[in-house]
């Protein structure tokens, strides 16, 4: 670094090249700036570092489309009997683009209903375009398998109980779990699996608290031909959606848990689950009759 340094200031001119710079922040340590510099300075130093860090933490992961972005915020926003949304909401919602928003809903067409004000919303669930979303979920979501190694997995319930524990908001609890808080009434069947949404605006996943559910657990970034303990799913948008709920565990939103249930092959529920959820956003719109 410093070889490369010296070879930057033989570009600029004197005066601008003493005052370049390498400084390094260890542990609180602020290293290789003049001994007269202010606190300020090293104070913002730090704080830089820290960020930076925070920001390329994690594994890299690819964005998904703006079809799949717009087509879940739009089954959210139908399964929760929502009012029809605009183009600017949409596009801070998914994180695309105006072009990239309006070409998505494009391929909705007769889908989408349009009120005068530019507000777009589904006429009804989007059979065909749901199916295609579910055929590439593990491409749209970037999908993380943990299969067990001690040759003694952890229970899903064990494993739903820790982290519950570990207090975090941005790692939601998905799978039949999650259908059956947003569904109480909804006869499900569990799966073999626990299945997490974990929020990742930045694009990149941060799996350390894996470790700390069970360290026996090993990363796969193909499905196993194994049985797995653990499915970890990124959801990119800049608002996770995810919801706190009693005893302070996070859950995932609806959508998510919905694709949690093709995932484990559950369609009867899934399909189930869809049906319940509007129909009591149904009855709630309609209001108490006289």
């Amino acid at each position: 670094l410093r070889t490369e340094g010296n070879r930057v200031r033989e570009l600029f001119r004197r005066d601008l090249a003493d005052r370049l710079r390498i400084v390094s922040v260890t542990d609180g340590r602020v290293e290789g700036l003049p001994s007269d510099s202010p606190a300020e300075l090293h104070d913002w130093l730090e704080g830089l570092v820290r960020e930076e860090m925070h920001r390329n933490r994690g594994t890299p992961i690819r964005r998904p489309s703006a079809r799949s972005q717009v087509l879940e915020l739009l089954v959210q926003q139908w399964m929760a009997g929502a009012p029809p949304v605009t183009t600017t909401w949409l596009q801070a919602a998914s994180g695309f683009s105006y072009p990239s928003v309006a070409s998505a809903l494009g391929r909705l067409g007769h889908m989408l209903h349009r009120t005068s004000d530019r507000r777009v919303g589904l006429t009804q669930f989007p059979t065909d375009a749901w199916a295609r979303l579910v055929a590439e979920a593990n491409d749209v979501r970037s999908t993380f398998w943990f299969v067990d190694r001690s040759g003694r997995p952890r229970s899903p319930e064990a494993l739903v109980s820790r982290l519950s524990r570990l207090g975090r908001d941005d790692v939601g609890i998905g799978g039949p779990d999650g259908a059956r808080y947003h569904v109480p009434e909804l006869d499900l069947v569990g799966s073999p699996w626990v299945s997490v949404s974990l929020h990742c605006p930045r694009r990149r996943a941060d799996l350390g608290f894996v470790g700390k559910l069970d360290p026996a657990l090993e990363l796969r970034r193909t499905r196993p031909a194994e049985q797995p303990t653990l499915v970890v799913h990124c959801v990119q948008r800049p608002e996770s959606s995810f919801e706190r709920g009693p005893g302070g565990r996070t859950w995932a939103d609806a959508v998510s848990c919905l694709l949690d249930l093709h995932e484990a092959r559950l369609e009867t529920t899934a399909a189930a689950f869809v049906s319940q959820l509007r129909k009591r956003h149904d009855n709630m719109s309609e209001g108490p009759r006289e």
